[in-house]
């Protein structure tokens, strides 16, 4: 696997875990915040409930009650509203709802008991809702009855989903963005620098001593690049240093070796003109006195000969010298 490959995949793990961190954080937030919202809206509707109800005689004024639950009902995302009044045992109730409303009246009758708003989570009918629960007072600060309004929290979940797509998608795109700009930037900025060093290694290791590597982007692999580059010329030096040496110790033994075949020819005259001249000197006293005793002119004639051919060695001997 090439370098930028590995470093690609790297950074895109590492975003992808920061991503999908703040992902995972946006929506618990997206949640919070909707959830929040939700439980707001119910609030403010179960208030307005509140100080309608309990300015009201119960008992007396059903159909305001019951056209007041209605009326809440119509909003799109309640589910539903349960209104019960204690003293007369009457539960009024939204048309949507069934008769599966007993476990929301143990809610109200616990809020009624602890004197508290009470909140739950639960299913109702395969939705998802959001119960509030609070009691109702009479004027002198009774407790008289309790309302539970329902809420259908499906929405949350259904905008939680839709925030999740999202989600997925924008760190799809962000991912395949930044992978790609990733990968082409390590390609130019620093796999194809490093196939120049390569390239450049495998020739200068051929003897190409004159490889050059052109990268002026004033980063470190420049400098790496100056630095072959002059190892290079340094090289090219060395091999002329040593290619002069080379040659100089040739011409130094062709010196010497010329020297011991002067010295060898010079001892060869040497001798030989020692070897040759101490026969002709003999030859030449011999010939001396031979003249002074004969007195015949041919045989001093032949004698003149001898003599003047010994003379002509002796010079010959003289040059080899």
């Amino acid at each position: 696997m090439k370098l930028d490959t590995k470093l690609t995949l790297f950074l895109i793990l590492i975003i992808t875990i920061v991503l999908s961190g703040y992902g995972y954080f946006h929506v618990m937030t997206r949640r919070d915040i909707l959830t929040r919202k939700m439980k707001a809206e119910v609030r403010s509707i179960g208030q307005t409930l509140k100080v309608s109800l309990e300015k009201i005689s119960l008992p007396r004024e059903m159909e305001f009650v019951q056209e007041l639950i209605d009326a809440v009902e119509e909003e799109e995302k309640t589910l539903g509203v349960i209104v019960y009044h204690r003293p007369k045992e009457i539960v009024f109730k939204s048309h949507s709802l069934g008769d599966e409303v007993e476990p929301y009246l143990g809610f109200i009758q616990k809020a009624m008991e602890e004197d508290l708003p009470k909140e739950e989570f639960g299913v109702y009918k395969k939705f998802h809702v959001y119960s509030y629960s609070f009691p109702l007072k009479d004027r002198k600060g009774r407790n008289i009855g309790g309302v539970s309004i329902l809420q259908n929290a499906s929405f949350v979940e259904r905008e939680i989903r839709k925030a999740e797509r999202d989600i997925f998608l924008t760190i799809f795109i962000l991912i395949g963005g930044t992978a790609t700009f990733i990968l082409l930037g390590t390609r130019k900025w620093l796999t194809q620098p490093i196939s120049q060093l390569m390239e450049a290694t495998k020739e200068l290791a051929k003897g190409n001593l004159n490889t050059q590597i052109n990268l002026k982007r004033g980063d470190e692999l420049s400098q790496l690049a100056e630095a072959f580059n002059q190892m290079a010329v340094d090289l090219k030096k060395a091999r002329q240093q040593i290619i002069q040496g080379a040659e100089d110790r040739l011409e130094l033994e062709r010196s010497l070796r010329q020297s011991e075949k002067l010295a060898t020819i010079g001892q060869l005259a040497s001798g030989l003109a020692h070897e040759i001249g101490t026969p002709l000197n003999i030859i030449s006293g011999r010939v001396e006195l031979s003249k002074r005793r004969l007195g015949d002119s041919e045989v001093q004639k032949n004698l003149d000969i001898i003599t003047q051919q010994t003379e002509k060695i002796t010079k010959i001997i003289q040059q080899l010298l």
